[in-house]
Parts: structure tokens; sequence; C-alpha cells
């Protein structure tokens, strides 16, 4: 046996059309789903600096209207 005929383009090439089309669809979701957990990530981020920020406000006017 060949080393080259376990190759995966060379198996890629060799599948079928429907195998292929299924390997494109599942590697086509795959990207999408890492995108969509970029951005998931970098908006829970932004809404941890925000509610961080927020709290520190709030806690600065609580400090505020407790001095005399």
């Amino acid at each position: 046996m060949n080393d080259n005929t376990m190759s995966i383009p060379h198996l890629i090439m060799n599948a079928s059309t429907v195998v292929q089309l299924v390997m494109l669809l599942l590697l086509v979701g795959s990207i999408l789903s890492w995108v969509v957990i970029f951005q998931r990530s970098i908006a829970l981020g932004r809404a941890k600096k925000s509610t961080t920020s927020l709290r520190n406000l709030l806690v600065w006017c609580r400090l505020k209207r407790a001095l005399p």
C-alpha cells in the first residue's frame, strides 16, 4: 500500500460527490460555529466590562450619598 493513497487530500479527491458535499457542509458549519463562538465571547467580555463600570458607578454614588 502506498502512503500517498491514505493521505487526506487523496481521500477527499477520490471520494464521491455526495461525500465531498457532506464534508464541505461540515467544514462550513464548523467555521460558522467558531465565528458565533468568538462573537459571543467578545459580546460577553464587553457586557462584563460594562457591568463592572456600572457597579463601580453605583458604589461611588452610594459612598457619595453616605458622606455628610
